[in-house]
């Protein structure tokens, strides 16, 4: 009994340390011993050139794009549906280094619909005074869809990165 609890422990602490080792989403490279300003200006340009750019964070060294349409490979017997990437860049200041992240996620749309769960009871009132359309409508029509991320674009990622390296460096 007592062995299984030590083993027990030592797996959660296992799990636990495992834990605290930072993942990346993408692929990522050293920019070197560069300006973290110059870079995020040049991180924006590079990715500016594949993507429009939804959001950009400066002080969380955040870049992410707006969904762009793409061709889809076929994946059913009836219907191939529609399919979109997306880009997040993230850059980090590493032990005097900046370090870019890129992930290019491909997306596939569902199907299923969010609908809300709720009763024409729920509320301040026992009233049921909501009709059923009122209560799983959606309000907007990003509402309506789905979207799954299927892969990533690790060719695009590499393309990107290598511009960004070569708009801080040169192209020597």
């Amino acid at each position: 009994m007592r062995r299984t609890v030590l083993v027990g422990m030592a797996l959660a602490a296992a799990t636990l340390l495992a834990g605290c080792e930072q993942r990346t989403r993408g692929t990522t490279i050293s920019l070197g011993n560069v300006n973290y300003d110059k870079a995020f200006a040049a991180g924006r340009a590079t990715l500016g050139q594949y993507f429009s750019i939804a959001e950009a964070d400066p002080g969380a060294g955040l870049l992410r794009s707006s969904p762009k349409a793409v061709d889809a490979k076929p994946s059913g017997l009836l219907r191939t549906p529609p399919a979109r990437q997306r880009a997040t860049l993230s850059l980090r200041r590493q032990q005097g280094e900046v370090l870019a992240d890129l992930a290019v996620e491909v997306q596939r749309q569902r199907s299923d619909v969010y609908l809300q769960r709720q009763t024409a009871e729920s509320g301040y009132d026992t009233v049921p005074n909501k009709t059923p359309a009122e209560i799983d409508a959606a309000v907007t029509a990003e509402q309506n869809e789905t979207w799954e991320t299927t892969s990533r674009d690790r060719g695009l990622e590499r393309t990107i990165l290598d511009d960004l390296y070569k708009a801080l460096h040169g192209e020597g």
